[in-house]
């Protein structure tokens, strides 16, 4: 029988580590992906913008002197050179931007058009202009088509952190329950002590119990909680609870109050995750997360590439409402508590509600200010009831 665990826990952990490595194989081609976007759509910008310096020349532009009109075609030929560069960076990021590297390839082929009309003889530098704007259109055309690309490599790569932090936070929920049934099986009646199999029972889950609180002190160094001060909060309060309730069954004296410290941790685990379960939706009214009082947003709207983890601004919209609905479920719970627990209980819980209208008020000034930052973006939606709904 030992032998037939062992050989199904090996299984279990080649599984995993088979898991783990297409994770970290995708997590690579997604970071990859993002990075080739973004270096094509700041190319095809800078595209733009050169083809745009040669408009007003082109337009200014007169038949009686040929050493300007010689320099001109040079110019277009340069251009026409540079956009072919560009198309062929922006068709090596894959499907994605295959639309805007088409786009590019054929304002390569219209800035060539422009530098031979200009070397007729004698020139003809009507059609040349012509083909010069026909040329800024495409590249204009290709830079939207490129920023939608950004869009879409962003979302994803958003989706994969964000299913990244479920799977993590799943783990800690399993070890929670299993910490908190250990529990209940073994919290005496009122005014009774621990037998001797409880007792050691206790010790057991204490040790299961902590090992949840190291797991989620692992988790508030990660840059994705860390940069989200919703989640940053709501991990530190499980952190609290975890730590209580190990506080108690190291020193042999579970109580009902335990279970519901460790009914805590797991129920905020549980929102977490459940904030976390739907992906962004494709017109998400945040451009990017809130900033964190006094740090300064970066212009242009979406992430940062593959260095900018943080947790989806919807998920903790999300999150901020269901915690203000477990503030209502506690102090309802807390009723079945004896009366020497229940004050102390109901202590914890009004400090929580407390924390909460402080968070949501924060995270509203911050997605104002995001707002008034971006005055042509959409407006973010506000939490249900108003700013106060927060609070329950």
């Amino acid at each position: 029988m030992q032998a037939a665990q062992q050989s199904q826990q090996q299984a279990a952990e080649a599984v995993e580590a088979m898991q783990q490595a297409m994770r970290n194989q995708q997590k690579r081609r997604t970071e990859e992906l993002e990075r080739r976007v973004a270096d094509a759509v700041d190319a095809i910008r800078g595209l733009l913008a050169d083809i745009e310096e040669r408009t007003l020349p082109m337009q200014r532009l007169g038949a009686e002197d040929p050493a300007v009109i010689d320099g001109e075609a040079k110019r277009m030929l340069a251009l026409s050179r540079n956009a072919a560069g560009v198309a062929e960076l922006a068709a090596s990021a894959g499907n994605e931007l295959r639309r805007a590297a088409t786009l590019v390839a054929r304002s390569a082929e219209q800035l060539d058009g422009a530098a031979v009309e200009l070397r007729k003889q004698p020139a003809e530098i009507p059609p040349a202009r012509e083909s010069l704007d026909a040329a800024r259109v495409s590249v204009q055309e290709a830079l939207v088509a490129a920023q939608q690309a950004k869009r879409d490599a962003e979302r994803a790569a958003e989706n994969r952190r964000r299913e990244e932090l479920r799977g993590v936070y799943a783990q800690i929920l399993e070890r929670q329950r299993s910490a908190r049934t250990g529990t209940q099986s073994i919290v005496p009646a009122p005014g009774k002590p621990l037998d001797r199999r409880a007792f050691i029972e206790s010790r057991r889950v204490a040790s299961e119990q902590q090992a949840v609180t190291g797991l989620l002190e692992a988790m508030a160094k990660r840059e994705d909680i860390a940069g989200s001060e919703l989640y940053s909060a709501s991990n530190q309060e499980m952190v609290s609870a975890s730590q209580s309730a190990a506080k108690d069954l190291q020193s042999s004296a579970p109580s009902r109050r335990t279970v519901m410290v460790q009914n805590e941790v797991e129920a905020g685990i549980a929102a977490m995750m459940e904030a976390l379960s739907d992906p962004p939706e494709p017109d998400d009214p945040f451009a990017q997360a809130p900033g964190k009082p006094g740090q300064q947003q970066e212009g242009g709207g979406g992430g940062q590439g593959g260095g900018n983890e943080r947790v989806p601004p919807m998920a903790e919209l999300r999150l901020l409402r269901t915690m203000a609905q477990r503030v209502l479920d506690d102090t309802a719970a807390a009723s079945e508590l004896p009366d020497a627990d229940r004050a102390a209980y109901l202590a914890r819980v009004a400090a929580r509600q407390k924390r909460i209208l402080e968070l949501g008020e924060r995270w509203m000034k911050a997605m104002q200010e995001q707002q008034q930052a971006n005055p042509e973006g959409v407006d973010a939606p506000r939490p249900e009831g108003g700013e106060k709904g927060a609070g329950g």
